[in-house]
């Protein structure tokens, strides 16, 4: 069972958006989270408070909220999904049904992310999809 609930802020002063409406969705967002406030060069973020209109693989428009956004005290600014790798690459699994969902979630996640990057190109921001490979490594997390 993935583990979700409300996140309390413990330096709301660095939340963008409202503190009462923080929600985590799985480990690594607790996580990431809590790296986000304890980190001194980190001046400002978000969770899932940036919309940004997709085109799903059918043509139907949605709204895509990334799971994060946050500001270094340098000034860089930075939108972050954070996705497990196997939902970064096409599938290859061998069972056909299992086969057909992850491909129609991995078209999702693709139209999602091409939106992403444009909204960044068009608004000064990185984009980033951090993995399992990258919270351990780069944040120095243990998951």
């Amino acid at each position: 069972m993935a583990l979700r609930g409300k996140y309390k802020l413990k330096c709301p002063e660095k939340y963008i958006g409202d503190p009462t409406k923080v929600i985590y969705r799985s480990r690594w967002e607790l996580k990431t989270f809590q790296f986000l406030e304890k980190n001194p060069n980190v001046f400002k973020w978000a969770s899932e408070e940036i919309k940004i209109p997709y085109v799903d693989y059918k043509g139907k428009l949605h709204r895509y909220y990334p799971d994060l956004y946050f500001e270094l005290r340098n000034g860089k600014k930075y939108l972050v999904e954070i996705k497990p790798a196997s939902q970064c690459r096409p599938p290859t699994t061998a069972n056909h049904r299992r086969f057909i969902k992850e491909q129609i979630r991995f078209k999702i996640n693709t139209a999602k992310w091409e939106a992403a990057k444009d909204f960044c190109a068009r608004s000064g921001l990185e984009w980033r999809i951090w993995t399992e490979k990258d919270l351990n490594k780069t944040l120095g997390l243990k998951i």
